[in-house]
């Protein structure tokens, strides 16, 4: 079953926040869509930036076939 989320204006934005780091700072472009999936998947409280980056990271691997 998947799982799906309906984020508030609040984190839809933090996302969005998310997504610009993760691009500028670390050099993960990836769709927010899979920034949600992960943080889904983790747990949105549960999650710390440092956990985000090691997610993105792993997921920008299997995407390029690393």
């Amino acid at each position: 079953m998947a799982k799906s989320i309906r984020l508030r204006d609040r984190q839809a934005e933090q996302v969005e926040d998310l997504a610009r780091k993760l691009s500028f700072e670390h050099n993960i472009t990836i769709k927010e869509s899979d920034i949600v999936h992960a943080l889904v998947d983790k747990g949105l409280d549960d999650l710390t930036l440092e956990e985000i980056i090691i997610t993105m990271q792993n997921l920008k691997k299997e995407k390029s076939g690393v």
